[in-house]
């Protein structure tokens, strides 16, 4: 695949926190894709989900956060209505 024909993740993530509706899914939480994981036959135990995303094994299309994160690679793209 050509990469010029890859939307950059950082101006996705701002359409995104701009315009939820542009995304197909509801965003899951921690707790919501363990369960979705589940009903499809992949289990993770506690934590297990966090700690795949510290080692960028999963990617997060969006992180709501009411504290200022300081992590390597997340860029914050804005505030939401609530100013999360």
């Amino acid at each position: 695949m050509d990469k010029q024909q890859i939307i950059d993740p950082i101006l996705l993530s701002e359409w995104i926190a701009k315009q939820p509706f542009l995304w197909q899914l509801k965003f899951l939480d921690e707790r919501g894709l363990s369960t979705f994981s589940r009903e499809r036959g992949v289990g993770f135990v506690d934590g297990h989900i966090k700690q795949l995303w510290q080692l960028c094994l999963l990617r997060a299309d969006l992180v709501e956060s009411k504290q200022k994160l300081d992590v390597d690679g997340l860029v914050e793209v804005g505030n939401d209505e609530m100013g999360v």
